[in-house]
């Protein structure tokens, strides 16, 4: 076995940063309630009036307002591809981080952090689009690297850090900010020192991390919303007509493609746990996989957080058993002996990701607008619609955002937590919504509510089925799964 040359490093290093520039190249649909919001944050300031619906008078928090913000200065600036661009630069820092952290709990042996974090970056790839998530999941992974920076050397200073990350995730996602102080229950823990049969704590000091985290609690208040982003999370989750409609909050199924790979790669992930489980033991990574994986299969979102932020233990857990007792220390570079010739086949393997990486450079910069079918689509419905201010509009959950961004109220938007009752105080949308697609609310009565002058569906909008048979409607145009129909006057 050979030692790894810096050539070979760099060429490593070069594949692992590639899935970065592998993201898909269309827009996710949520893109365009958050470019709305972030183009009236820079035109107007901060709603507490929910501003884009048909709605009046919904109190509102705009909790991911920052990522809001940045995604509408790059879309501004660069078009299109400007979301792209930084979704991209984004998951490279995910796995720059990733892997110094692997880096320090598996003792700077390159191969064994470079393979975990290899293995995260296929767990979160899927999970890599223009959401705030992208954000949120960043700002974790680096409270979780200064964690163990402290543990590791000792020093206040990483903690330091804490409260800017606190500050930080409730502007760009504060329904994800109490997760921020879940994730450190673990270190606390394992900050005691104590046994009880198989189980124990590090004992390192627990004092700098308890000030890290209690200064981190009322520098939250730092943000538009004051206490009303920090209560978020307790208002916007849990509701079982939500976990109806939105697909990526329901559990992972074993019935789709998607689950089976998700289930896969928690599987391989909890045999390489359960293969090194006499090695060193850590309980704060027995809490933090733990919880993790419980989040995991509740619903397919935190998919996201298991694969990006409970996979570098396995870099530790890996660590006493190959590297101590089976691997040449030549892979940890602790000796210094001659370098073997470096084998074609690497050369190529680096060649040919080299030529990938220059051929998605190309795709990603070059192109200023990219084309997507189903929008093409919608923008040739909207093009038979007259004057905003004279449409009451309503829309299915999944078209309402891009018809906001074209200048529309519609009735609905894939915002869910906006349109509950807690978050609004006025009326619960979710339920009425989906009582309307179940058949519970009769579609006259539904209509009759609003009035509305136009009504555009989707694919599997149940109101396609009464439309055809309404006297009262009028189909205008009708365009791939888009139709719009027309109330007589």
């Amino acid at each position: 076995m050979t030692k790894l040359t810096t050539f070979h490093r760099i060429g490593l290093l070069l594949i692992l940063f590639s899935p970065a520039l592998l993201i898909g190249r269309e827009l996710n649909n949520d893109l365009w309630f958050l470019l709305s919001s972030g183009r009236y944050v820079m035109e107007n300031g901060f709603p507490v009036i929910e501003p884009f619906t048909l709605h009046q008078h919904f109190a509102f928090v705009m909790q991911q307002w920052l990522s809001s913000v940045l995604f509408w200065l790059v879309y501004h600036t660069f078009g299109q591809i400007g979301p792209l661009i930084l979704t991209s630069l984004v998951f490279g820092l995910l796995i720059f981080i990733h892997f110094r952290l692997a880096l320090l709990v598996a003792k700077n042996h390159f191969l064994l952090a470079y393979g975990v974090t290899l293995f995260s970056a296929i767990g979160i790839y899927p999970f890599m689009v223009t959401r705030p998530y992208i954000f949120s999941t960043l700002v974790l992974l680096l409270e979780l690297y200064l964690l163990e920076l402290y543990i590791a050397r000792g020093k206040i200073i990483y903690l330091s850090y804490l409260p800017i990350l606190s500050l930080l995730l409730i502007n760009l996602h504060a329904a994800l900010w109490p997760l921020f102080f879940i994730l450190g229950i673990p270190y606390l823990v394992d900050a005691l020192r104590f046994k009880i049969g198989p189980i124990s704590g590090q004992g390192y000091s627990i004092l700098p991390l308890l000030w890290a985290f209690f200064l981190a609690l009322p520098i939250a208040v730092l943000n538009p919303y004051r206490l009303q982003a920090i209560r978020y999370l307790f208002r916007s989750y849990g509701h079982p007509e939500i976990n109806r409609i939105v697909s990526e909050m329901k559990g992972l199924d074993l019935k789709s493609i998607s689950g089976l790979i998700f289930f896969g790669f928690i599987a391989i992930s909890l045999a390489v746990y359960w293969w090194n489980r006499q090695g060193a033991f850590r309980l704060r990574y027995v809490l933090l996989i733990s919880g993790l994986l419980v989040m995991a299969l509740s619903s397919a979102r935190s998919f996201m957080l298991f694969a990006g932020l409970a996979q570098f233990p396995i870099a530790f857990y890996l660590f006493p058993r190959t590297c101590e007792a089976s691997l040449p220390q030549q892979l940890i570079g602790q000796t210094k002996q001659p370098q073997a010739r470096p084998k074609r086949v690497v050369h190529i393997a680096i060649a040919l990701t080299l030529i990938i990486l220059i051929v998605e450079c190309m795709l990603l910069f070059l192109p200023h607008e990219l084309p997507n079918a189903r929008y093409t689509r919608l923008d040739t419905i909207i093009a038979a619609l007259p004057e905003s201010e004279s449409v009451i509009l309503y829309t299915g959950y999944n078209e309402g955002a891009y018809l906001e961004f074209c200048g529309y109220k519609p009735y609905i938007d894939a915002r869910a937590d906006v349109f509950l009752q807690e978050n609004n105080g006025q009326k619960d949308v979710m339920q009425e919504y989906y009582d309307l697609q179940a058949g519970r609310l009769h579609y006259q009565e539904f209509m009759a509510r609003y009035q509305f002058t136009h009504v555009l569906l989707g694919e599997n909008d149940i109101l396609r089925a009464y439309l055809a048979r309404d006297n009262q409607y009028q189909l205008i145009k009708s365009v791939g799964e888009f139709q719009l129909y027309q109330k007589h006057s």
